[in-house]
């Protein structure tokens, strides 16, 4: 019970998946986006001490009713949780979130540069060269994981993919399906989509999965 809130940067980030958990889940919240890095240097201990709603000083966090949840990793878990996009399994509970944590890894290793070089030079400033190796590995980590949980499943009997837990969307696939479409969306990487599905099927096959289920496309 209680109200929701996200509480993020107005700018292309992290904030983005709780919004799509959000409306994937038809969940009413209140949409709180700060639009600089000094509204959220505003909120932090070192500005009003304990009354920071900020734990670690990051966003995003998630408001719900009475509590505060930051970290990327552990609001999307709590939300994803609560609005039953995970299933009550302790495995289960450990792939997603380790999937999150992975994602925002890449978002680091990724996006971040790509986003603050495609920036630079817009205005005109030096930018370093985008890093075709940090996209290849991260995406191949991705890939080799859904691949080989395909191969188990098929070996076991079961129905494989196209999704981080198998034949059921959970919160972790918007994690990544948000982490992959920014990447591609800036257009350093992964451009030719025909190239993209040869290289990662099982990759494409899952943000496809995620289009179709959530109407994200």
């Amino acid at each position: 019970e209680g109200s929701w809130q996200g509480l993020y940067n107005d700018l292309p980030g992290r904030g983005e998946q709780l919004r799509l958990l959000f409306a994937f889940t038809a969940t009413p919240f209140e949409d709180k986006r700060l639009r600089d890095h000094a509204a959220v240097d505003a909120l932090k201990s070192a500005e009003i001490g304990d009354a920071s709603p900020l734990a670690f000083d990051f966003v995003p966090i998630v408001r719900h009713g009475p509590y505060n949840v930051s970290t990327t990793a552990g609001a999307m878990q709590y939300a994803g949780e609560c609005l039953g996009l995970i299933e009550d399994d302790a495995y289960a509970r450990a792939r997603a979130a380790m999937f999150v944590v992975a994602s925002e890894s890449m978002r680091n290793e990724v996006f971040y540069p790509a986003n603050n070089a495609m920036m630079a030079r817009k205005s005109k400033r030096r930018f370093a060269s985008f890093d075709g190796e940090a996209y290849l590995r991260c995406l191949d980590h991705f890939e080799l994981y859904l691949r080989s949980a395909a191969a188990r499943a098929e070996v076991q009997g079961f129905e494989a993919g196209p999704f981080v837990l198998g034949t059921k969307l959970c919160y972790a696939d918007l994690a990544l399906y948000d982490c992959l479409t920014a990447i591609w969306a800036l257009g350093c990487h992964g451009r030719d989509e025909v190239e993209r599905a040869r290289q990662f099927p099982f990759l494409c096959a899952l943000v496809k999965a995620v289009e179709r289920q959530s109407s994200l496309a």
